[in-house]
C-alpha cells in the first residue's frame, strides 16, 4: 500500500468531537491527559486568554465522543495547576508538581482513586524534590520517577530559570523520595521506558531545544546521551509527541503555532533503539488542517490520540477533534519478546511431569531438583551425551553433581529460561561461572562474566578473581587483578581474600 492510500485510512479517523452536556474543556495549555480503559481524563491547565488556572477534572469516552466534566468526587481537591503531570498506577491517576495560580511552583502529590472516585494526599517522607512544573513522569514497579522539569526564580534584577537536572524517584508502596539522582536538565520532554532504561526525548534546557537523546540506565543509574543523525530523522521544526512503543520511539510531527505550516515537514517516524535507526512511516499532510495540542497512548497499546481545535472553525476548546493513529497501520509492529524461556521456566516448577533428579553431592541432605530429560537434553550437551552413550544415570534417573545446591539450582534455571536469575549473588554467579566453563556453555559463561564485570568492587573482586582464573575467562581475571593491584590494602582485608 503506498503512503497516501495509508494515509487516507489514518484520516478517515479524524472525528469531531461532542460533549454530553454542551459543554466542554476550552483553550486549556499544560493540562495534564491519561488513557484509561478507553476513556482520556484531562486535569488543570490554564487558559490560553485569560490566564485562568483551573483543577477541573474532564473525562473524555471514546465510545461516544463525548467530554463531561466531574464534579463530585469525595476528599480534598488538589489546587488549581498547570504544568503537572498525571501517571496512572493500579487504577489510581498519581498527580505530582505543576504551577498554582499564584505562580508557586508546587511539588505534592495527590492521588485519586478512580474505583471510587476519592482524593488522597499522602504524606511523604524521605528527599522530598523540588517544586517545579512542565516535568515528566513514569511509573514502573510501584515507583514513580519523575525527570527535569523546570523553577522560574524571581528577583528585583532578574527572572532567572533554574532547569532541574535530576531523577527523583518515590516508592509508591512506602511513600518514601530517594535522593536525588543526577541526571540531564529538561523540561517539556517526553519520557518512556524501554528494557532496563529510561529515556528523554525533545523539551528544551536553559540553552535552547535539545535535540539530543538522553537514557539513563535503572540499575546503576548511568546515564548518557546521543544524538542520532540522519536523513530520515523527524525534523526539528513542529510539535513534537513522542512515546515509546515495543522497541521503538515513535514520534509524531505537526504544525504549529510559532511557524507557517508550510515550513514544518510533518509525519509520523520511529527510531528503533536497539539500532538507533530512524524511519519514516508516514507523511503528515492529513494532519496539517488541524492545530494539535495533547496526545495520549496507553502502555503497549497501538492507537496512538492526537487532541486539537480545526483552524479554520471558530472551536477554541483545543480538545475538539481527536485522531486515532494506528501505528500497525503506519508500519509500526510491536512485535513482543521470545517466550520460550518464560513458558520453560513456568515448566520447572512442574514435579507432575518431571522424569529426573539432581542432586548435590557436597549437600546430601538437600533436596533433589526434579527436572525434565527432554529440556535438559535439547539445552545442555553433556546431558545429551550422557543419554546416548547409556551410562547408568539414564537407567537411575538420578544425576550427582559436586556443586552446591544453590547453585545447581541456578544452573538449572538458566538451562530453563537461557537467563541468569535477577536475584542470583555474586557467591553464586562466581560458582555457576566455573561450572558452565566446565560444561563448555560459552553463552551462560560470558552471562556470568558480563554479570561479575559489573558488580566488581573491592569486597568481591578476590573471589572473581579466583573464578576467572578456574573458568579461564581472560579478559575477566585481568580487569579484577587490576583492581586487586590499585587496592590491595583493602583487599588483603576482605573475607574474599582470605
Amino acid at each position: 500500500m503506498d503512503s497516501s492510500s495509508s494515509s487516507y485510512l489514518v484520516q478517515a479517523q479524524i472525528r469531531k468531537v461532542t460533549s454530553s452536556n454542551g459543554d466542554a474543556p476550552s483553550s486549556l495549555v499544560n493540562a495534564s491527559v491519561t488513557l484509561v480503559d478507553n476513556k482520556l481524563y484531562l486535569f488543570g491547565g490554564f487558559h490560553l486568554y485569560s490566564d485562568e488556572v483551573f483543577n477541573d477534572l474532564w473525562v473524555f469516552n471514546f465510545a461516544d465522543s463525548r467530554w463531561k466534566r466531574v464534579d463530585h468526587i469525595k476528599g480534598q481537591w488538589p489546587c488549581a495547576r498547570s504544568g503537572h503531570t498525571t501517571s496512572l498506577w493500579d487504577k489510581k491517576l498519581v498527580i505530582f508538581g505543576g504551577i498554582d495560580k499564584d505562580d508557586v511552583f508546587l511539588n505534592d502529590l495527590h492521588i485519586l482513586h478512580l474505583q471510587t472516585l476519592t482524593w488522597e494526599q499522602p504524606q511523604m517522607l524521605g528527599d522530598i524534590p523540588l517544586a517545579r512544573e512542565r516535568h515528566s513522569s513514569i511509573i514502573h514497579d510501584n515507583k514513580l520517577y519523575i525527570i527535569g522539569g523546570y523553577q522560574k526564580q524571581t528577583s528585583q534584577e532578574e527572572d532567572t530559570v533554574n532547569t532541574i537536572n535530576t531523577l527523583d524517584i518515590l516508592d509508591l508502596r512506602t511513600l518514601i523520595w530517594s535522593p536525588p539522582i543526577p541526571f540531564v536538565p529538561r523540561f517539556s520532554h517526553f519520557c518512556g521506558k524501554y528494557q532496563n532504561r529510561l529515556y528523554v526525548y525533545g523539551g528544551l534546557n536553559h540553552h535552547m531545544r535539545v535535540q539530543d537523546i538522553a537514557f539513563i540506565d535503572l540499575h546503576d543509574y548511568t546515564y548518557s546521551s546521543i544524538m542520532v543523525s540522519s536523513d530520515t530523522a523527524p525534523p526539528p521544526l513542529g510539535q513534537h509527541f513522542a512515546q515509546i512503543y515495543g522497541n521503538r520511539l515513535v514520534v509524531v510531527v505537526t504544525a504549529d503555532l510559532k511557524q507557517d505550516k508550510d515550513d514544518v515537514a510533518t509525519g509520523v517516524w520511529s527510531l528503533e533503539l536497539d539500532s538507533l535507526r530512524w524511519r519514516k512511516h508516514e507523511d503528515g499532510s492529513y494532519l496539517t488542517p488541524i492545530l494539535w495540542h495533547y496526545f495520549a497512548m496507553e502502555v503497549d497499546e497501538k492507537e496512538l490520540y492526537l487532541f486539537g481545535a480545526d483552524e479554520k472553525s471558530d472551536d477554541e476548546s483545543f480538545l475538539g477533534v481527536a485522531l486515532a493513529i494506528d501505528l500497525e497501520a503506519c508500519g509500526i509492529v510491536n512485535v513482543p519478546g521470545p517466550d520460550i524461556g518464560k513458558g520453560y521456566g513456568e515448566l520447572l516448577g512442574r514435579e507432575d511431569l518431571s522424569d529426573f533428579s539432581i542432586c548435590s553431592t557436597s549437600e546430601p541432605e538437600a533436596p533433589p531438583i526434579r527436572v525434565h530429560s527432554l529440556v535438559l537434553r535439547a539445552r545442555w550437551p553433556h546431558f545429551n551425551n550422557m543419554f546416548e552413550s547409556g551410562m547408568s544415570e539414564t537407567t537411575s534417573r538420578v544425576l550427582k553433581l559436586e556443586d552446591t545446591h544453590v547453585t545447581i539450582k541456578a544452573f538449572i534455571q538458566y538451562l530453563y529460561t537461557d537467563t541468569l536469575t535477577p536475584t542470583t549473588t555474586v557467591e553464586v554467579i562466581t560458582d555457576l561461572l566455573i561450572m558452565s566453563s566446565r560444561y563448555c556453555l560459552d553463552r551462560l559463561t560470558k552471562l556470568c562474566s558480563e554479570y561479575l564485570n559489573n558488580v566488581m568492587d573491592v569486597e568481591n573482586v578476590a573471589r572473581i578473581f579466583r573464578a576467572a582464573s578456574r573458568s579461564g575467562e581472560k579478559g575477566l581475571k585481568m580487569r579484577a587483578f587490576g583492581v586487586i593491584l590499585s587496592e590491595f590494602g583493602s583487599v588483603v582485608r576482605t573475607r574474599g581474600f582470605r
